[in-house]
């Protein structure tokens, strides 16, 4: 959720504004420890998951397939 002058959270926040039909076909996946609270939130501004690195190939295809059958 970090990038050069525009963060992750930045990011959603656009997105939610502009397209939010789009949320549920985004997966976060980050190197940072989210808190329960922040996921909680995370979720419920329309995203479809949260993943903590290091994760597997196989997890994200089963969350990809997940995502087609909402």
């Amino acid at each position: 959720m970090c990038m050069p002058q525009y963060s992750g959270m930045d990011f959603l926040r656009d997105l939610t504004k502009q397209k939010p039909s789009q949320l549920r076909k985004v997966v976060v996946v980050s190197v940072l420890k989210f808190s329960p609270t922040q996921i909680k939130e995370l979720l419920k501004m329309g995203i479809h998951s949260v993943e903590e690195k290091p994760t597997n190939l196989q997890k994200l295809e089963v969350i990809k397939k997940n995502m087609w059958l909402r």
